[in-house]
């Protein structure tokens, strides 16, 4: 609506993404000769939140903005999942996809296990931080 046209493309509005659900941490890192490295189910991942991103706006938050997020999670079956993994694997794939320059911008997090959904899937929230006058 109205609203949500004012919304769009401003820096530093809340904005608000739908994300397939993560891979697990096993499947997005890899290890190689002592390395870490984002796998190629990792690398794929990515491309969706950024697509998913580009759908919203082009640019990502500027580096010197402080955020908050709020991240609720459908899982698509009932596994034991540990949310404090889909919430690092979050923040990689966002600051990969350039949704901010660096995950040490979000000084708040909010992470919610939801209902299940068929496919599994994320919604986020991230809204900037007001800098106090």
């Amino acid at each position: 609506g109205k609203a949500k046209s004012l919304l769009m493309g401003h820096a530093l509005t809340p904005m608000f993404l739908e994300l397939p659900f993560p891979p697990s941490a096993k499947q997005y890192w890899r290890y190689y000769k002592g390395r870490v490295l984002k796998s190629r189910v990792a690398k794929s991942y990515i491309k969706a939140v950024g697509l998913s991103w580009m759908t919203m706006k082009k640019e990502g938050f500027p580096k010197d903005s402080r955020l908050d997020m709020e991240i609720q999670v459908f899982p698509k079956d009932r596994r034991a999942r540990d949310l404090d993994n889909l919430l690092k694997i979050t923040l990689d794939s966002l600051e990969a996809a350039k949704v901010f320059e660096n995950d040490k911008q979000v000084d708040a997090i909010r992470i919610v296990r939801r209902e299940q959904h068929p496919e599994g899937k994320m919604l986020v929230l991230i809204k900037p931080i007001e800098k106090e006058k």
